[in-house]
């Protein structure tokens, strides 16, 4: 039944793409869809592949991503129903595999990249080929696979969708609450900025998730992608999940989108990343992850300085000043610097049309840091 549903979200998006509204919905069994006219591309879910993601790795020994947590830290009805309901299935192959993979690498965002190439519970059928690089940090095609059959087993002798379906309306009041904190076309900011179009932009509200969240992309060949803002409350009010201000989400959905047209131009530089940062994480750096480390670290300011200057341009000298001071106070002393060399990429949009003409420029700001630190 879920399946049918699944397909119908997928179907309510290409009618939306057709009629230039957009298909806002979360994904229980009945289909339950709501429409605005703030983009053609926009959903807006709660994912029954997220939620199994979640309810297991809950269950498991996750000790989330360098000491930082990936699942939510706070208390509320909706989480201790799902410990409650899976308590019975603490020790599940499906559980005590994902502890033993999260420990190898296999964590923060590479998890629920991999569920989105899969189609829905209980089938999680393989509907998009794996990305490379998600095979390569699940330990190779066939731990992941391994580990999905688990998963499969576990939705099955759980009864997972009957928990899930059970929740529609609290997911529904999710994303409607999201929704009242929207008021406009951000896609349009990020797509003007970068000079590059996406097949669809996709956010998926992940009550068990961290506050923040991931952004991952799936490829539908020739250059064109399915982008992801996958993302866990900020808050909680009257034992409801929130996900933010006006403010935070307007943040999160330019951050969380915006990984999907920076990352890959960071892994083009690779050994210059891996060199620029090595010098300026100093005694940071993990000999264990390090090229991946170092590539969060350029991409993490480089992305925080686009939406300082998105807030700026958007929104004025005091949001932007706003921003700026926050992202030095969360540890990321180097996004001024970005800041400046952006202003260039601005005011000179007819020699670098698109981010991907200017990025060297960025990479050479890594560069210079780098030597002055030495």
């Amino acid at each position: 039944m879920l399946k049918s549903a699944f397909n119908t979200s997928l179907e309510l998006l290409l009618i939306a793409s057709q009629l230039c509204s957009v298909s806002l919905s979360y994904a229980d069994s009945q289909g339950v869809s709501r429409s605005t006219d703030l983009s053609s591309r926009l959903t807006v879910t709660v994912d029954p592949r997220i939620e199994l993601l979640a309810t297991v790795q809950l269950l498991s020994d996750y000790k989330g991503f360098n000491g930082n947590p990936v699942l939510t830290q706070f208390d509320f009805p909706y989480r201790d129903a799902v410990a409650s309901y899976f308590e019975p299935f603490n020790d599940h192959p499906a559980v005590k595999l994902f502890s033993e993979m999260s420990q190898q690498g296999f964590w923060y965002g590479h998890p629920p990249h991999a569920m989105l190439h899969l189609g829905p519970p209980p089938d999680l059928e393989e509907v998009v080929a794996y990305d490379p690089f998600v095979l390569e940090r699940a330990g190779g095609r066939h731990k992941l696979e391994l580990f999905v059959n688990a998963l499969r087993d576990f939705a099955t002798e759980s009864k997972f969708m009957d928990f899930f379906d059970a929740n529609a309306e609290a997911y529904g009041n999710m994303v409607a609450n999201y929704l009242d904190q929207v008021p406009r076309d951000y896609i349009a900011d990020l797509e003007n900025y970068f000079g590059v179009h996406q097949r669809s932009y996709n956010v998926v509200l992940a009550p068990l998730f961290h506050c923040g969240g991931f952004g991952p992309r799936i490829d539908r060949g020739e250059g064109i992608f399915d982008v992801y803002n996958l993302g866990g409350p900020c808050d909680v009010v009257d034992g409801h999940p929130t996900f933010g201000s006006e403010a935070r989400i307007r943040r999160l959905f330019w951050h969380e989108f915006g990984h999907s047209f920076v990352n890959h131009l960071t892994d083009q530089n690779s050994q210059s990343v891996a060199t620029s940062s090595k010098v300026l994480l100093g005694e940071k750096v993990s000999n264990e992850h390090a090229e991946a480390q170092a590539a969060e670290f350029v991409s993490e300011h480089i992305l925080r300085a686009i939406t300082t200057r998105l807030a700026f341009l958007h929104f004025g000298a005091a949001a932007g000043k706003t921003a700026l001071k926050e992202e030095k106070t969360a540890g990321f002393p180097y996004v001024a610097t970005i800041c400046v060399a952006l202003e260039n990429y601005e005011s000179n949009r007819d020699r670098y049309p698109a981010m991907i003409d200017f990025y060297p420029q960025l990479i050479q700001v890594f560069e210079k840091l780098a030597q002055e630190h030495s």
